[in-house]
């Protein structure tokens, strides 16, 4: 799990934050267990985990998608499937497109 430091001051110790449901999902993630990370539903267009002054991106671990809105216009999100999109935005989705990596 990737991570750094995004303020100038003084921060408590990474390990710290490390109780959390996201960075306890990210970690069972790492040792090749999806299923946290498949409970929390996660519909994100920030894919980062801010804490303590410590910031886990978590993108490499979510699918992206553009998702065409009724009020919004086109929008980029990133979730597990698409099923937590639509969970996440109800009845405003018209279409969602997966937008593959390269």
């Amino acid at each position: 799990m990737t991570h750094y430091k995004f303020v100038s001051w003084d921060v408590p110790a990474f390990e710290t934050i490390l109780t959390g449901r996201i960075p306890a999902a990210l970690l069972a993630a790492d040792n090749g267990n999806l299923q946290p990370l498949k409970d929390l539903h996660i519909a994100t267009q920030t894919p980062v985990y801010k804490c303590s002054g410590w910031c886990i991106p978590f993108a490499e671990y979510m699918r992206r998608f553009w998702v065409k809105t009724k009020y919004y216009g086109i929008i980029e999100m990133y979730a597990l499937n698409k099923t937590d999109i639509r969970k996440e935005l109800k009845s405003n989705v018209i279409e969602i497109m997966e937008v593959k990596k390269n």
